[in-house]
């Protein structure tokens, strides 16, 4: 099976036999489909099969648990970057010809080869000049024309602060996969982002937190007290934003919460760009890969080229939308706080 998609400049190809197995990665593309075609930008091939094994002399950047209980090591080789786990998954992805091949085996399940499959599709976009990055994005109320970015590792609050934002008038872009086409990227001035297409996965306590919610969400949460929150549920009760490229209007690092109500403020560029890289940026012990060289250059010309802030949040969350709303308003200049409607 061969199905084609274009993500708002990339033509990508995805290749699966059986035909079942492209499910897991196919959920992050599905509203790209397009026309089939043997012309693609990158090409990411599935089967079933012998486990490749990792080349004597490939450098390994990590060891360790990508998924809890799957061993794994990601290892660098010439042009090549490489995914084993366990004897159960192995993800090759060639800069030239442009694809990943993987390939899998007994005791894989379907968050593995999702896990695989979103690591080959952040691949694929670097390899057309844009970038996945851990991030929320959110449009400012009654504007769908400029996207408020939200950073922070995981386990601050991201998601509970993005769903906040979207239930008081704010439009969820995405609440942790957030592509960025550069400044320059197709023309654009200034950086555009759009968000990956993916379901929303709500803790527990963010249920507590936000009752308007509940009423979408099952019984059952997972071991790690989450469950799936599909977008055509939070569309009853939030306005979400296609995934189509929009302008960057500014950038917030979230920060832990704050015992004082709402904090928005300037934060320098230097710090800004830290807690990016900090989350966004792969290190091994030999330094920075090459593959994430560039896409550190791509953070530093957007943190220098657009406005940064630190947001903390307070009680109640009920008032956080007007209150980030109104302070973009006060913070950007008077062009860029003109699209800013409440």
């Amino acid at each position: 099976m061969k199905c084609c998609y274009d993500l708002n400049g990339l033509r990508l190809a995805i290749e699966a036999e059986p035909a079942d197995l492209i499910a897991p990665i196919e959920q992050y593309v599905a509203p790209f489909t397009t026309v089939a075609s043997d012309v693609h930008d990158y090409s990411i091939s599935i089967g079933r099969g012998p486990i490749d094994e990792l080349p004597d002399d490939a450098e390994i950047i990590f060891e360790g648990d990508m998924l809890p209980g799957f061993p794994s090591r990601l290892a660098l080789k010439g042009d090549g970057t490489w995914l084993l786990v366990a004897g159960r998954l192995s993800a090759i992805s060639e800069q030239t010809p442009r694809v990943t091949k993987i390939k899998i085996g007994e005791g894989c399940n379907y968050s593995l080869l999702s896990l695989a499959g979103i690591r080959a599709i952040d691949t694929a976009l670097a390899a057309s000049g844009q970038y996945l990055l851990h991030g929320a994005g959110l449009a400012p109320p009654g504007n769908e024309a400029r996207a408020l970015l939200v950073f922070a590792p995981s386990g601050v609050g991201k998601t509970t602060t993005a769903l906040a934002l979207a239930l008081g008038g704010f439009g969820l872009i995405t609440d942790d996969a957030i592509v960025l086409q550069p400044r320059g990227y197709k023309g654009h001035v200034p950086a555009h982002a759009w968000g990956l297409p993916r379901s929303l996965k709500v803790h527990r306590r963010t249920a507590d937190l936000l009752t308007t919610i509940r009423p979408l969400l099952g019984t059952n949460w997972d071991s790690a007290g989450e469950q799936v929150l599909q977008t055509t549920a939070l569309n009853k009760v939030a306005r979400t934003v296609p995934p189509a490229p929009i302008p960057i209007t500014a950038i917030a690092i979230l920060r832990g919460p704050s015992p004082s109500g709402h904090h928005f403020a300037p934060l320098g560029k230097a710090e800004a760009l830290r807690y990016l890289v900090e989350d966004n940026i792969r290190r091994s012990r030999l330094g920075v890969p090459a593959d994430h060289v560039r896409r550190f250059e791509v953070l530093g010309t957007l943190v220098a080229t657009t406005p940064t802030f630190e947001l903390r949040v307070g009680a109640p969350l009920t008032s956080l939308p007007d209150f980030v709303a109104t302070a973009l308003s006060d913070y950007l200049p008077q062009e860029s706080a003109s699209v800013i409607v409440r």
